[in-house]
């Protein structure tokens, strides 16, 4: 009976760390793909060489603040979410400047 205990502790245990991995990878899919909003924004002359630094600069932040929430070495629901909200943020304001009057000539 303690050795079936014990053997699907490991188990949620493993399932657990899956998901926290899962979760980490498709935020950083998501970090990778507003990089290249901003990259394709600037490119296609949609945002201004101002627009896109502040943006590339609101991207490092965003890395900056997934490092500080795994530096334990465990991504928790609650830190997916903070997550989720920082690049909300992110890509609600590539989205904004991309789409304003603002060209670059």
């Amino acid at each position: 009976m303690s050795m079936m205990l014990n053997a699907t502790a490991v188990a949620l245990a493993t399932l657990m760390m899956i998901a926290s991995a899962s979760a980490r990878d498709r935020s950083d899919r998501r970090q990778e793909n507003q990089g290249e909003r901003v990259c394709r924004g600037y490119a296609s002359g949609e945002l201004t060489g101002r627009e896109a630094r502040r943006l590339a600069g609101e991207q490092r932040r965003v890395a900056r603040f997934e490092g500080h929430l795994t530096v334990d070495g465990a991504y928790s629901r609650r830190d997916k979410v903070k997550m989720e909200i920082v690049q909300d943020a992110a890509s609600a304001d590539i989205d904004r400047l991309r789409h304003n009057d603002r060209v670059r000539n």
